[in-house]
């Protein structure tokens, strides 16, 4: 027995279909990370130019420079996706308990997404609205701005398991 499920001893080893759901839920959250701001800035960009506004044309964002660079700060912009994709993993294997079973765990996992990708998103078209290049090479404190998001997410799905576990349990 590993030291970290010394606390949870009645806790099994994940089957083999939560094992599926950790990978995917894994996966979904890193790629979102990585894809989602330049998803949006697309966009961004597309509406604005149906509306007639000027914007940046999109060899500004293709140049051999340009793409390092952006690899790197996608890299940034995706660090608590990573963070999340990390904790996920050990909550569902049962290494870091926030529920009582796994739908409780996943459910608090998803809230934490969906927040974290409300607040990307929200973050990432203040960012291209009225694009300065600046916003972007200072990109390493964007993710401080919807990493809170997914912290109130997180907590909202505590206290929602906590709050309806009475209610589930009469069931």
């Amino acid at each position: 027995m590993d030291y970290m499920n010394q606390f949870h001893p009645e806790d099994p080893e994940p089957s083999r279909l939560e094992q599926a759901q950790i990978e995917i839920l894994h996966r979904i959250f890193i790629v979102t990370g990585l894809v989602l701001p330049w998803m949006v800035g697309l966009w961004v960009k597309i509406y604005l130019a149906s509306h007639g506004r000027p914007t940046v044309p999109l060899q500004y964002f293709m140049s051999p420079g340009s793409l390092l660079i952006e690899a790197v700060l996608s890299a940034v912009f995706a660090i608590p996706f990573f963070v999340l994709a990390r904790i996920g993993r050990l909550m569902i294997q049962g290494r870091f308990r926030v529920g009582t079973n796994v739908e409780e765990t996943t459910f608090v996992l998803l809230l934490t997404y969906i927040a974290g990708v409300g607040g990307m998103i929200k973050v990432f078209i203040e960012v291209f609205w009225v694009f300065d290049p600046l916003s972007l090479i200072f990109g390493f404190v964007l993710p401080f701005h919807y990493a809170g998001y997914m912290i109130i997410g997180f907590l909202a799905g505590l206290l929602l398991v906590y709050v309806l576990r009475p209610f589930r349990n009469k069931m």
